[in-house]
C-alpha cells in the first residue's frame, strides 16, 4: 500500500498529460486521468502530499481521511485554477467540481485532462 501512495503522489506531481494541464481554465470540462485524492481545502491536500512524500504512511492516511478518492474518468468542471500555497507552486493544484456535486475539490492539476 505504501508503494501505491508514493506512486499516486508521484503521478499527481509529475509533468505531462494528453493536453498540457496549464491550458486548463475556469469552466473547462475535464475528467480525472487516474484514481485521484481530492480534498475540500488546499491545506488538507498539501498536508496529505507532504506526509506521503516523507513516507509517513500512517500520518498520510489520517490526513487523507477527510478527502475523497475520485475514480479514474470522473467528469468534472474546473472551478479554480490558482491557489497561493506554501508547499506547491500555484500551478500544481486545481479545484474541480465533479458532475452532480455542489462543491469543488482540490486535486493535483496534472491528474485531470480534457
Amino acid at each position: 500500500m505504501r508503494t501505491t501512495i508514493t506512486l499516486a503522489v508521484g503521478i499527481m506531481l509529475a509533468a505531462g498529460s494528453a493536453q498540457a494541464a496549464d491550458d486548463l481554465k475556469f469552466r473547462d470540462r475535464v475528467h480525472t486521468l487516474d484514481d485521484t485524492t481530492a480534498c475540500r481545502t488546499v491545506v488538507e491536500l498539501e498536508k496529505y502530499l507532504r506526509l506521503a512524500l516523507q513516507d509517513d504512511y500512517v500520518a498520510a492516511m489520517k490526513a487523507r481521511a477527510g478527502c475523497a478518492i475520485l475514480p479514474k474518468g470522473t467528469a468534472a468542471v474546473v472551478e479554480q485554477t490558482y491557489a497561493a500555497t506554501s508547499m506547491m507552486r500555484p500551478s500544481e493544484l486545481i479545484c474541480i467540481r465533479p458532475e452532480g456535486e455542489p462543491d469543488c475539490l482540490w486535486v493535483g492539476r496534472r491528474m485531470v485532462g480534457p
